[in-house]
């Protein structure tokens, strides 16, 4: 067998690779149907920033302004690729020429000549160039998206903690009043001493909960101005009215729309059709490359003066490379990684497959934790409530109370730090799907 064939048959299997996993999964692609994830799409809305704050404020990132770059110098090798690597080269020489006579002549030599890519070289190469600027266009809208999800992340985070030192604070003020409670009772006689301790105690508990939630509602805003300034948090009467407009919502149908949509999110998932393209870019090299087996011809045109003129010669000239065992090897190097460019990109298929189930999963879940959480606060809070007031009545004791707020609130804050993540799980599908802070111009 020749050494040619020992590279070109390798390569006929990297190319049916490379078909088979750009193809897998397109049937049931179309089946899924790409509007899976719009359901419930404006619930979040009124949370998060304003659309065009949000896509100037990526725009501005580093990573996103580097991989604008990137794309831009993607474009400049595609021309580089399309004109080739030869130019024209002159070269000139003078010589003085003595024969036995005792004769001196001066002589002089011009030429031009140039380098000649064959015809499918040239090919290859344009196709090359159009594969790398795809692949820059593709590289930057991965990076648009890693960022938006980082900005999604960093938002709902301030959110988190911004509700929780609200509600904390609510609770630090609840104490409060029942401290001042507590003190007019006791000096009734109504209730021992210990109860104004217990009261002291539990004000000085939830001022410093209420205090550390604020450090940490403040040290997200901090960080998320530091990449993002301009971004504000929204006023805190949106969220109120927010948790209960979920209560209309019927929630997805798990299995099938969970499948659904993470077709949907894979069809335009653009760290995987980046991976694709770099796989196929990785092909293209290869079997370029088995082409560069052949050398290409270098052609010139000569022009000399020989014995002070007597003589005048005008001629062309051709040469070229014979490869050798240096070019099979460069072939075979770039057959191995073609290869190992379709298996990374059968490991990024699998993982971005996982990643998207993941995503689709997320939201109904959390929607269905959320509503049995919600059900578990009421039930806390209406307890809390009985608890107060069996205490103002006598009834009952202020440990029993100080422990029924406490899983009050505890409650509360599980219930909307649950609602949040519902929220946060159906922005993110927005986001993948494209439909909230897409890149402007694409």
């Amino acid at each position: 067998m020749s050494p040619a064939r020992t590279v070109r048959q390798p390569l006929g299997a990297l190319r049916a690779a490379a078909l088979g996993l750009a193809l897998a999964g397109a049937p049931a692609l179309q089946a899924a149907g790409l509007d899976a994830c719009t359901a419930d799409a404006g619930l979040a809305a009124a949370l998060l920033p304003a659309p065009a704050l949000a896509t100037e404020s990526l725009s501005r990132l580093p990573e996103v302004r580097a991989a604008q770059a990137e794309a831009s110098t993607a474009q400049a090798r595609r021309r580089r690729l399309e004109l080739g690597p030869y130019e024209w080269s002159a070269k000139a020489g003078t010589a003085r020429r003595r024969d036995q006579a005792g004769g001196r002549y001066p002589e002089q030599e011009v030429g031009l000549e140039t380098a000649m890519r064959w015809p499918a070289k040239a090919a290859a190469d344009r196709e090359l160039g159009a594969q790398e600027a795809g692949i820059g266009e593709l590289a930057l809208s991965h990076a648009w998206q890693q960022a938006a999800r980082r900005l999604l992340d960093d938002w709902f985070e301030l959110l988190r903690e911004s509700r929780a030192a609200e509600l904390l604070e609510d609770q630090a003020l609840l104490a409060q009043r029942q401290l001042a409670l507590t003190e007019r009772r006791v000096l009734a006689g109504e209730v021992a001493a210990r109860d104004r301790l217990l009261a002291e105690a539990e004000l000085a508990r939830a001022d410093a909960a209420a205090a550390q939630a604020r450090l940490r509602a403040q040290a997200r805003l901090r960080a998320l101005q530091a990449r993002h300034a301009g971004l504000t948090p929204p006023a805190a009467d949106v969220w109120p009215g927010l948790p209960q407009s979920l209560q209309g919502v019927a929630g997805p149908d798990s299995a099938r729309w969970t499948e659904a949509c993470a077709a949907g999110i894979l069809a335009e998932h653009p760290e995987l059709a980046l991976m694709q393209a770099r796989a196929r870019q990785s092909l293209l090299k290869a079997q370029r490359a088995e082409l560069e087996r052949t050398g290409d011809p270098t052609l010139g045109l000569r022009v000399a003066r020989e014995r002070g003129g007597a003589e005048n010669l005008l001629g062309v000239y051709a040469s070229m490379p014979l490869g050798g065992e240096a070019r099979r090897a460069a072939a075979l190097e770039a057959q191995g990684e073609a290869q190992a460019a379709q298996d990374r990109l059968a490991e990024t298929r699998q993982r971005v497959g996982l990643e998207a189930a993941q995503a689709a999963a997320a939201y109904p879940a959390a929607l269905a934790v959320w509503r049995k959480l919600e059900t578990a606060r009421t039930q806390a809070e209406r307890g809390a409530q009985l608890q107060a007031r069996a205490y103002e009545l006598g009834e009952g004791s202020l440990p029993e109370l100080l422990i029924a707020r406490r899983s009050a609130i505890d409650a509360t804050l599980a219930a909307e730090a649950a609602a949040l993540d519902a929220l946060q799980g159906l922005a993110r599908l927005q986001v993948d799907r494209r439909q909230l802070w897409s890149m402007p111009g694409r």
